[in-house]
């Protein structure tokens, strides 16, 4: 009896994975190139669009624009952290984002809450369909919120919930 060193040698067909096949350099942590950096202007994070923040490694096309699109849904970041709930994004890169963007909070789209109905208020990726109703009944039957405070009349919302949506509601 021959000794057989390899399947394919003894001509058993290899069957392949109809899974993605695991690659190390995936998870590979790559160092920001300090050469690099020292040829780029560093702006401000609510600038960058998709294109831009594919200078991030471990920022590919898809997940740069999932970061824009969460972005723009929310209505801009008031928070670093806020980066975290973007699907996908790694601890590591979003500490990486910060080597080549600038913080500072920028909530570009407020909510007029004492005007809005339920259906565009649901629309935030904070709020949802039950949320807003709440908020809209309540509001026709006890008058104009003046401030997040208001809201904390609504017993059945947790204080952090309401810390949550406040930079993105505009009171007046």
């Amino acid at each position: 009896m021959a000794i057989v060193d390899s399947l394919e040698s003894a001509e058993i067909p290899l069957a392949g994975s109809p899974f993605p096949v695991f690659n190390p350099q995936d998870t590979i942590i790559r160092k920001s190139n300090s050469k690099q950096l020292d040829n780029l202007n560093r702006i401000p994070f609510s600038e960058a669009d998709s294109a831009i923040l594919q200078i991030v490694p471990g920022i590919g096309q898809s997940t740069a624009a999932r970061i824009v699109k969460f972005r723009e849904s929310i209505g801009g970041f008031y928070s670093k952290n806020q980066l975290s709930e973007v699907y996908g994004l790694k601890p590591e890169t979003i500490d990486m984002i910060w080597e080549y963007f600038d913080f500072s909070p920028s909530v570009l789209k407020k909510m007029e809450i004492n005007q809005i109905e339920v259906e565009e208020l649901a629309k935030h990726p904070y709020i949802s369909y039950a949320e807003a109703k709440v908020v809209v009944a309540f509001r026709k039957q006890h008058g104009d919120f003046q401030s997040p405070d208001d809201l904390k009349q609504i017993k059945i919302f947790k204080k952090e919930w309401i810390d949550k949506i406040a930079p993105y509601i505009d009171f007046q």
